[in-house]
């Protein structure tokens, strides 16, 4: 069906349009980025989120954009953090946006709220959830993917101290992730140090 169009709005990436042209013979695929900046797209899809009547998975996801799209135009990081809690609202086990949150947490140097967010998750049994977006097999398929996650996990690293046994734990599971068994044990001491008693800790 969409081999016999003749024009194709798309990111420009997607494998359905590009099937589409391959089937077609012809050049059609017109990417949405060459027709809108990113100031242009924020407020197309900020305008537009209740428009249709989409699902959550949808919803979710065009908060996030609105979250990445903010960071890149260096608005404020409440505002970014703001679109992040609502894309977890619209889709609560979502271990990518539980990232982005500590993630925005960490730019705004708040460590401390980092912390308590990743105890939250935990115990409100997100573990897996946070863990296959973290270090799951996605995360390393594309060279993209490969830096973003790179920054990530750098960013846990810097910041575990045993006054954030959760992001300890953390950068804990991302070193035996990678196969660093003495930094592994490095964390895990801080993680002792904090004195804080979680059946999560004795486990690992």
């Amino acid at each position: 069906f969409m081999a016999k169009a003749s024009k194709i709005y798309s990111t420009g990436s997607s494998i359905f349009p590009q099937c589409a042209e391959m089937i077609s013979g012809k050049k059609m695929i017109i990417s949405f980025y060459s027709l809108y900046d990113s100031f242009s797209l924020y407020n197309v899809i900020e305008r537009n989120l209740e428009c249709l009547n989409l699902g959550n998975l949808h919803k979710a996801y065009s908060h996030y954009r609105l979250c990445h799209l903010s960071r890149k135009l260096f608005m404020p990081s409440n505002i970014s953090l703001r679109h992040a809690e609502n894309a977890l609202v619209e889709d609560i086990t979502n271990g990518a946006w539980m990232i982005a949150i500590v993630d925005l947490l960490f730019l705004d140097n708040n460590a401390e709220l980092a912390n308590l967010r990743l105890k939250q998750y935990f115990n409100d049994g997100y573990i897996d959830n946070f863990f296959e977006a973290l270090i799951g097999p996605q995360t390393n398929t594309v060279d993209w993917k490969k830096d973003y996650y790179k920054n990530i996990f750098q960013t846990y690293l810097s910041n575990a101290s045993s006054k954030y046994p959760y992001i300890c734990y953390v950068a804990a599971k991302i070193c035996q992730h990678e196969r660093k068994t003495d930094d592994i044990v490095r964390y895990s001491k801080y993680i002792k140090e904090s004195g804080i008693v979680d059946q999560l800790f004795k486990e690992f």
